[in-house]
């Protein structure tokens, strides 16, 4: 919606909580849900045939004490209820979904690659993550080296493995670098035997991120301003 200039699309905070508001708009229809005939038919049918629910619409009280904020778990059990309600009102259509830029909306799988995920060395508080293979970029054997290029690279260690404290433990950051070999060489020798640690690139981007912070806090930002919300998805406080 707009707003003119003297107009607040923010409420007062107030002892009430959050109310999160999801919802799904179809471009031909509206607001995709059943009709009242639709839902009557729907409720003579056996249990095991009828939909989960009737509309997509999904209304929560996020907060501390009450429901969990909204996340993309949350948004992937209201897109499947959504996804059976879509193919029940158009059985012979395709439908292309459109999903707003939230941050609540990114994720990964539970077992995916990720270095955040992974401790510098083995077992620990870490997420057990699928097994991978090692590029064909990585880097050429030396002579009387084997040569690791799309040799598969497991993250955990075997039930076998001859340490039983590292059975089906993951193997930490560390481990697998040394497993590509030439990558651990080259790094140890540019970086004199600390291969693992925080680069000084990282280092001067997080300076900069933080310098960029305090200069738009500083920002004498002008009164004039616009809001535009998507009326499939909002939030907004209670009072």
């Amino acid at each position: 919606m707009w707003l003119k200039d003297n107009q607040q699309p923010l409420k007062k905070k107030g002892n009430g909580h959050g109310v999160h508001i999801s919802d799904w708009i179809c471009e031909m229809t509206g607001q995709l849900m059943l009709s009242p005939e639709q839902i009557t038919q729907q409720s003579q049918l056996p249990p095991e045939a009828r939909l989960k629910a009737t509309d997509t619409c999904k209304i929560i009280y996020p907060g501390k004490n009450y429901d969990a904020w909204w996340g993309l778990a949350q948004l992937m059990d209201q897109t499947k209820i959504t996804v059976d309600i879509f193919e029940y009102l158009h059985p012979d259509k395709v439908g292309i979904w459109l999903f707003d830029c939230s941050s609540a909306h990114k994720g990964l799988a539970v077992d995916a690659l990720n270095v955040n995920n992974m401790n510098v060395n083995p077992g620990g508080k870490q997420r057990v993550m699928q097994d991978t293979v090692i590029p064909l970029t990585n880097l050429p054997p030396k002579l009387g080296q084997r040569d690791t290029q799309g040799m598969p690279q497991t993250i955990v260690y075997p039930d076998t493995h001859p340490d039983p404290e590292l059975r089906r433990k993951p193997k930490g950051i560390k481990v697998i670098l040394q497993k590509h070999e030439l990558v651990w060489d080259k790094l140890n020798l540019h970086c004199t035997g600390r291969v693992v640690r925080k680069c000084k690139s990282c280092q001067k981007s997080q300076q900069r991120k933080m310098l960029r912070g305090e200069s738009l806090q500083q920002r004498p930002w002008g009164k004039k301003t616009h809001c535009l919300t998507k009326t499939f998805h909002k939030q907004r406080r209670s009072r």
